[in-house]
C-alpha cells in the first residue's frame, strides 16, 4: 500500500515552541472511491483528482496549528438546467492537532506517534439545509456524508426550530449546527413558526 502523502512527521518541529514551516501535500483524498455522488446532480471530486493542502505548521505547547488552504477540483450538474458545471474549491483552514484530544474537545485532530494527517481537514463536510424543521432530512443527509468518509460535519441552515436541533443532536451529537435564527417551534404541519414561508417558493418565485 502506498504511503499516505498527507502524513507529516513533526517531532523536529515540536522541539521548539513557536517554530514553523511551510508544508504542501498533494494526493488523492479518496483512493478507494468510497465518496460517490448520490445522484448525477451531486458535486463530486473527478476520478483520480488530487486534493492540495497548503499550510504553515506552527508548534505550540501541546500541539501543532495548521493554517492555510485546502483546495480541490469539483464537477457536477446544475439542478435546474442539468448543464454540467465544474470548478475549483478553495477553503481556508486553521486547525489544531494535539496529542490525546480530550473527549469534549471535538475541534482538535490527533497527533499520533509525532505525526499528523492533513487529509483529516479535507474530509470535513458541510451539510446545507435552509430550514431545519423536524431535523429528519438533515439527519439522513449527515448519515450519508459520514458513510462516505467525512470525519467532521457541520450543519448550516438559515432558520431552525428547537425540535429539529434536538433531533439532529440526538442522532449526531458530534455535529456542529450553525444557523442565523432559532424560531420558537413547529405548527401542526411541521412548518417552522413564525418562519420565513416556504424556502423553495421563495427561491424559485413559484408563489
Amino acid at each position: 500500500m502506498p504511503a499516505n502523502p498527507f502524513v507529516v512527521h513533526v517531532a523536529r518541529l515540536r522541539r521548539v515552541t513557536g517554530a514553523r514551516w511551510h508544508e504542501v501535500r498533494r494526493g488523492p483524498i479518496d483512493p478507494d472511491h468510497v465518496i460517490v455522488g448520490r445522484s448525477t446532480a451531486d458535486s463530486v471530486l473527478p476520478d483520480d483528482a488530487d486534493v492540495t493542502c497548503d499550510v504553515v505548521l506552527e508548534s505550540f505547547i501541546g500541539g501543532i496549528m495548521a493554517t492555510g488552504t485546502v483546495s480541490a477540483p469539483w464537477r457536477g450538474a446544475c439542478r435546474r438546467c442539468a448543464v454540467p458545471v465544474d470548478g475549483e474549491l478553495v477553503i481556508g483552514v486553521r486547525e489544531r492537532f494535539v496529542e490525546r484530544p480530550a473527549p469534549e474537545d471535538d475541534e482538535a485532530y490527533p497527533i499520533i506517534d509525532n505525526a499528523l494527517d492533513l487529509a483529516a481537514m479535507a474530509r470535513d463536510a458541510i451539510v446545507l439545509d435552509p430550514m431545519l424543521a423536524t431535523g429528519h432530512s438533515s439527519a439522513a443527509a449527515i448519515d450519508a456524508v459520514k458513510e462516505a468518509g467525512a470525519q467532521s460535519v457541520t450543519l448550516v441552515c438559515i432558520v431552525a426550530a428547537p425540535p429539529g436541533v434536538e433531533h439532529v443532536h440526538e442522532r449526531h451529537p458530534d455535529v456542529h449546527i450553525v444557523c442565523a435564527a432559532l424560531d420558537r417551534g413547529l405548527d401542526e404541519r411541521g412548518y417552522i413558526v413564525p418562519g420565513l414561508g416556504d424556502a423553495g417558493d421563495r427561491l424559485y418565485g413559484t408563489k
